[in-house]
């Protein structure tokens, strides 16, 4: 639908920058009963995860909208379009312009950025998998690390996101959402220990049989771990 030359705007996610919010979903899986009613569900969920959000400094959606769009919409799950899936559907038509956030600096010498070798696509993908674990928390921006590790550690956030889904769904075992945290963290070892603490403290939470949303409310490292979720790109047609 695109004309030659016309500009495509598009959003997919980052696995790695869905964790925070896809644990906070597994977490609200424990919090209310199903057969509860929606208002009832919303409720406790908007007290347990209302103090998470208000620690988001540019936080502009009310509580309520978040926790119906985030933990309580069957959808979410059906929204794990990854930025690698975009270019490899994408590249044989379309040249990336821009994304935000605005992740892939470009050392090229001008007069390589033109031409059938300016190959803006492949360029983005590289820049993305060497910063790929910025995503996992908005507060915080490291230097690049080892594509092969963040290649690694996207695997396992859509681990979680198959564990959480099936959880939720399909009644499946709460230990295979605690399995693919650890290896998630397995794949941080490299990376600030407080990230690793945070999960650590969602673990704690996630195994407390009689868990609340007062418990939840004030989890002093996991409350304020959002990720970078959201990618908006940018593409011209060829």
């Amino acid at each position: 639908m695109v004309a030659d030359g016309g500009l495509l705007l598009i959003t997919c996610v980052s696995p790695i920058g869905m964790l925070p919010n896809l644990l906070r979903r597994a977490l609200a899986s424990k919090l209310t009963d199903p057969e509860s009613s929606f208002a009832v569900r919303t409720a406790a969920l908007c007290r347990a995860f209302g103090p998470h959000l208000r620690t988001l400094v540019a936080m502009t959606r009310g509580v309520t909208d978040w926790v119906h769009d985030n933990m309580l919409n069957p959808a979410y799950f059906g929204i794990m379009l990854t930025l690698p899936m975009v270019l490899a559907e994408l590249t044989a038509s379309f040249d990336v312009l821009g994304s935000s956030p605005r992740f892939a600096a470009d050392w090229r010498w001008f007069k390589e950025l033109c031409g059938p070798h300016r190959d803006f696509n492949r360029h983005l993908l590289a820049e993305y998998r060497a910063g790929g674990h910025n995503f996992f928390d908005h507060r915080t921006v490291l230097p690049l690390r080892e594509v092969g590790r963040n290649a690694a550690l996207e695997t396992a956030a859509l681990a979680v996101g198959t564990a959480v889904c099936d959880w939720e769904t399909r009644g499946g075992e709460p230990e295979v959402i605690e399995s693919a945290v650890r290896r998630v963290m397995a794949g941080m070892n490299d990376l600030p220990g407080h990230w690793t603490a945070a999960l650590d403290e969602f673990l704690d939470a996630f195994s407390t049989p009689r868990l609340t949303p007062e418990a939840v409310a004030v989890m002093p490292l996991f409350g304020p771990l959002f990720g970078r979720e959201t990618i908006y790109l940018s593409f011209e047609k060829r």
